[in-house]
């Protein structure tokens, strides 16, 4: 009724002129939420991807140091074994031959 009476005097809308409005928002409202729950498994996605991705990343580090430790002591140990830089230049060319 009091929609009738403002809307006599006003101009207002009544609750019949919003029936149509309301159910495209309810419909709006209904696939933002739906947009919004996909964006959070995305988003839960992403993270764990990003998770694996940094272990990855973090093994691929320790190989290479590990490798680098391995390289170096190997060549400690040439080194000790042969020598000298010069005694070590000799050998290269006698091998090279």
């Amino acid at each position: 009724m009091g929609g009738w009476l403002l809307h006599g005097l006003f101009g207002t809308t009544t609750d019949t002129d919003l029936k149509p409005i309301k159910s495209q928002v309810r419909r709006i409202s209904e696939e933002i939420a739906q947009v919004a729950r996909g964006m959070e498994v995305e988003n839960q996605r992403l993270a764990s991807y990003m998770t694996l991705n940094n272990h990855r990343l973090d093994n691929l580090v320790n190989i290479t140091v590990n490798q680098q430790q391995a390289i170096s002591e190997l060549a400690n140990e040439f080194n000790d074994v042969l020598g000298t830089t010069k005694d070590m230049l000799t050998v290269y060319a006698y091998v090279a031959r």
